[in-house]
């Protein structure tokens, strides 16, 4: 479980006091405003992100949300039991010092390792957030929709949270695309890339103690997808979506489900502007979801982080013909590899793709044998000896599809063989 929690002394780690901003207004943003910052294209504003509340002296603290600590707690136990249970769950952050593993009589679960980064290697309990009671009832089924109808009473509009992945051949549709934005690489000697110029040096002011991304998904032409981020299971969608901040080398490993239709699916792209918060963006940096005529793998990527300006604000190239970041790679390791280089000097963006989907494919053989019809007769064979070595699980997803194109090559392949006879001249 991520604990978030937004705190008056979110940019209080190396960085001033803010600034007082008087062109914001000291009540909550509206959600027409805060909806319509990029509609245009354009980088969308930190600035507003938070609400503002005004201090004696008239200044406007901002806040931000800050992970502070991360708990756990093992199902197993709790599924065998019929009746709700009562649980303390310990908050563990990371610790400044070494650390004894077992504090308070409990002791550090290893998931929290994988989830949290600490650099001393030890963690403690939080002392911001030490710990969370929490009450649980476990209802056993394995079709949530059948369960749902068999207790109407207490599972009445309840949200249903689908597994990352397919345990079996899945049996109902759905296309869901997973995202993590795990961290941005911002040694002290990485190199901004830059439209037209080579990598430069990070400004001497940069401090990059609250690295925030804002992330949209947006068209080629560089207009917004609205209403297609879901931050978690019960949330409604949204149009833009912030990380929370983190300090240079701390990583967010945040993760986001993108719901879109086929066409924004095949010609839409991810981008995602990162800021050192309260300042505005600074740099950018784009992802395909389809590349090279399939979605894009599921694997780590390593996303360019270029300078922000006028050349690479906007995903088109303006006015004078020249710019926009659609037009960069968005890579550093070339067209054929994404993944994360670690001896890169670039600055970049670490992502992981997952795709859960009976609608979308990776793999360009089953891609290539939905799409017959517009292949040659001689790639045919070569496609169906390919098929062979196609991963089960790449099949049964779109196990209706590829039996038609089975089916139907099958049927015009004797079809022409009929013809060809046919119209043999007689011996």
């Amino acid at each position: 479980m991520w604990a978030g929690k937004s705190t008056r002394s979110a940019f209080s780690r190396g960085t001033p006091r803010l600034d007082s901003l008087s062109e914001q207004p000291e009540e909550a943003v509206s959600p027409v405003t805060a909806t319509a910052e990029s509609r245009d294209g354009q980088p969308p504003s930190t600035a507003n992100s938070r609400t503002g509340r005004s201090s004696v002296d008239g200044h406007v603290t901002q806040t931000a949300d800050r992970t502070v600590g991360v708990g756990v707690l093992r199902l197993n136990s709790i599924m065998k039991q019929a009746e709700e249970v009562e649980h303390i769950v310990g908050i563990w952050a990371p610790s400044a010092k070494q650390a004894p593993e077992r504090q308070d009589g409990e002791e550090c679960d290893p998931i929290i390792r994988e989830i949290m980064d600490s650099r001393t290697g030890s963690f403690e309990k939080s002392r911001r957030a030490e710990r969370l009671q929490v009450h649980l009832r476990a209802f056993n089924n394995p079709d949530a929709d059948i369960l749902i109808k068999a207790t109407p009473t207490v599972l009445s509009n309840i949200c249903k949270t689908n597994k990352m992945g397919f345990a079996g051949a899945p049996t109902k549709p759905r296309s869901d695309i997973y995202l993590t934005i795990d961290e941005a690489v911002l040694t002290h000697k990485a190199l901004l890339s830059r439209f037209g110029g080579t990598p430069a040096a990070l400004p001497n002011q940069f401090h990059g103690n609250n690295l925030q991304i804002t992330l949209e998904v947006r068209r080629p032409t560089g207009e917004r997808v609205d209403n297609c981020i879901h931050p978690s299971s019960n949330s409604e969608a949204i149009s833009t979506w912030k990380t929370v901040v983190a300090e240079r080398g701390e990583p967010w490993r945040q993760s986001i489900k993108l719901v879109l239709t086929p066409q924004d699916v095949h010609q839409g792209h991810v981008v995602m502007h990162l800021a050192d918060a309260p300042n505005p963006p600074f740099a950018v940096a784009y992802m395909p979801l389809w590349d090279q005529q399939a979605f894009i793998r599921d694997a780590a990527h390593g996303l360019v982080l270029y300078r922000l300006d006028e050349h690479t604000a906007t995903a088109q190239a303006a006015a004078q013909g020249r710019g926009g970041y659609l037009s960069l790679p968005f890579s550093a390791r070339g067209k054929d590899d994404h993944q994360a280089d670690p001896t890169s000097p670039l600055a970049m963006v670490r992502v992981e793709t997952y795709l859960c989907s009976t609608r979308f494919s990776q793999d360009r053989v089953v891609l290539g044998l939905l799409a017959w019809k517009d292949s040659s007769r001689e790639g045919i064979p070569v496609l169906l000896k390919q098929f062979i070595f196609v991963a089960e699980i790449e099949v049964v997803k779109l196990l209706n599809d590829v039996l038609d194109a089975l089916l139907g090559f099958s049927v015009n392949t004797r079809a022409m063989t009929t013809m060809r006879i046919s119209s043999s001249p007689p011996s």
